[in-house]
């Protein structure tokens, strides 16, 4: 893997984890192309997401869902 492979997967790992309320526009944008070509991608940012709120707002009984 080159090292713009390596900064690419980072970029994204880095909007996918990132609150989309603090991306950058310009970042929100890139993402929403990605998870628009990729359905698995787009998947698990909706699980990370899912997961994120439900940690932060501590949604415990969710977890069945």
């Amino acid at each position: 893997m080159g090292n713009s492979e390596r900064d690419s997967v980072r970029q994204a790992t880095s909007w996918i984890m990132t609150h989309p309320d603090h991306l950058d526009p310009r970042d929100a944008a890139k993402l929403r192309d990605l998870r628009r070509r990729n359905h698995d991608l787009n998947r698990l940012v909706t699980h990370v997401r899912t997961f994120a709120a439900m940690m932060t707002g501590r949604h415990g009984e969710r977890l069945d869902e």
